[in-house]
């Protein structure tokens, strides 16, 4: 599984009505079995277990060699906070430097109190030259303020959600990526398991975060079955749902993360990449009335 990294935010235990843990922590070990060396975690995933339990996969496999992403939390912007968000995660996780730190959502978001984004990202670059962190960078930030950033410290990756039903990130933000050579990560790759091989949308509890999710609304559902028989149609004999989404994401130079909570999950992804540039393309067009449709917008969670 190359170019993919492991999501671990259902591992954490919490938002996921239909996760079974146990099958999530087998998953998450059978996946660094076969060969997945970049692992995405963050310090509000079950409040700290995901990190936890990644700090386990490090020490089980201790002789392997990863690249771990975590994240601070909006509510931990200023310098101070940001320095004990680090250091939080670096004890859960057992290790003294991360690969990668971002900013998990902007400060004022998820009723969090404004902080200026500069002292935020001069706290960013002293993690960073200080060893804490070998690269630092950005999830969920309109473009507007990544332009005021990229004058004050220097990005190394972006993360936002990304996938062939939630195309925000190409109205500005992949190009702002893509002239500055920065990674740019995908999340939710399989619209939040609406691009498997299930045959149709699940229901789900009242605590389930993906209620909120724009993509399960009344608003979108019929245009999202429409593409869904689409997008079988295109598949090649032995291929799921699932290998041309993660391709997909793949052929637009994102690097797909992938929460997989099912062991099931490794074998419909274990598939030869898909590089048939007339397929994708095909993918491509299908969705891209959808892409108008949602807009710009960079968040699953709110109102459609």
């Amino acid at each position: 599984m190359k170019n993919i990294i492991l999501g671990t935010w259902q591992v954490g235990g919490d938002s996921w009505s239909t996760v079974n843990s146990w099958k999530a922590y087998e998953t998450l070990f059978a996946a660094v079995d076969q060969g997945v060396s970049r692992i995405d975690t963050a310090p509000s995933y079950g409040d700290g277990n995901s990190e936890k339990i990644v700090g386990e996969v490090l020490r089980h496999f201790s002789t392997r060699k990863f690249e771990v992403i975590s994240k601070v939390p909006p509510d931990m912007m200023t310098r101070s906070k940001v320095v004990e968000s680090i250091e939080g995660s670096l004890a859960r996780l057992g290790v003294d430097q991360l690969d990668t730190l971002l900013i998990h959502w902007p400060a004022g978001t998820m009723g969090t109190d404004t902080v200026d984004l500069e002292e935020t990202f001069r706290a960013l670059e002293y993690a960073r030259t200080t060893g804490l962190t070998k690269k630092i960078g950005v999830c969920n930030y309109e473009l507007a303020d990544l332009e005021r950033v990229d004058d004050m410290v220097k990005l190394d990756c972006l993360q936002y959600a990304y996938s062939l039903f939630f195309r925000g990130v190409e109205f500005g933000i992949s190009q702002f990526a893509k002239d500055r050579n920065i990674e740019l990560m995908g999340y939710s790759t399989l619209a939040q398991g609406i691009l498997t091989d299930r045959l149709e949308y699940r229901r789900f509890s009242e605590k389930d975060h993906r209620n909120y999710v724009v993509l399960f609304s009344e608003k979108y559902r019929p245009a999202i079955e429409k593409m869904l028989i689409e997008l079988r149609e295109l598949l090649p004999e032995g291929a799921g749902l699932s290998n041309l989404a993660v391709s997909w994401v793949q052929s637009q130079g994102v690097t797909p993360i992938l929460g997989l909570h099912n062991p099931d999950h490794l074998h419909a992804l274990n598939r030869d990449r898909i590089s048939d540039s007339e397929l994708l393309n095909a993918a491509s067009a299908i969705t891209h009335l959808f892409k108008t449709q949602v807009g710009q917008r960079l968040s699953l969670w709110g109102e459609a």
